[in-house]
């Protein structure tokens, strides 16, 4: 991105150089140039004309238009090819930076609580420990309370809430040294 304090009032003055080059840097995702894609050649620059480069495509005269429309079928079913494999392994990276593992969850274990509530960027995006009072397949239940500290013993039992299984992880001491059992870390879970 370009920024200049002095030249806010020039920005007319570079949009037409800046999409011309954006318009023939390829793409990352589709591994073409969007100029290319629209018109099925790369474009002539003056870097062409003055170094006498020979055309990069050349097609015969006689059947131009069918070769080009050839050339721009091809080029679209590979752009397409890319950008559903581009989709598939930005899909999988989002997948698993965003999984939650919730192995071997039991009555009475201890969980953090995704925090789904609008919140600043560097909170943490996890609350508790709260311990599980009962599962299901597809639900686990606990003792929560959104103004509690974290505090499981102090909560009333009337506010249990569903959570789904994403939403939940299981919770693990920092540590693990002072950590050998679940009273010494968090000794007031186990007054419940």
């Amino acid at each position: 991105m370009v920024k200049s304090k002095d030249a806010q009032d020039l920005w007319s003055d570079f949009l037409q150089p800046i999409v011309f080059a954006y318009n023939t840097s390829i793409n990352d995702t589709t591994g073409y140039s969007p100029f290319f894609v629209a018109y099925g050649r790369h474009p002539i620059t003056w870097s062409d004309i003055v170094h006498q480069l020979p055309s990069r495509l050349t097609f015969a005269t006689e059947s131009f238009a069918d070769q080009l429309t050839a050339a721009l079928q091809t080029t679209i079913m590979d752009v397409g090819n890319q950008i559903a494999r581009k989709t598939a392994t930005y899909k999988s990276g989002y997948d698993y930076q965003n999984k939650v593992y919730t192995k071997d969850i039991s009555t009475g274990d201890l969980v953090l609580l995704r925090d789904d509530t609008n919140r600043p960027k560097f909170t943490h995006q996890w609350k508790g420990p709260f311990v599980v009072t009962s599962i299901n397949r597809s639900f686990v239940k606990n003792d929560f309370s959104p103004s509690a500290t974290s505090n499981v013993a102090s909560m009333p039992t009337a506010n249990r809430q569903a959570r789904g299984r994403a939403s939940i992880k299981e919770w693990r001491c920092r540590d693990e040294a002072r950590c050998n059992n679940t009273a010494s870390c968090y000794p007031e879970a186990e007054s419940n």
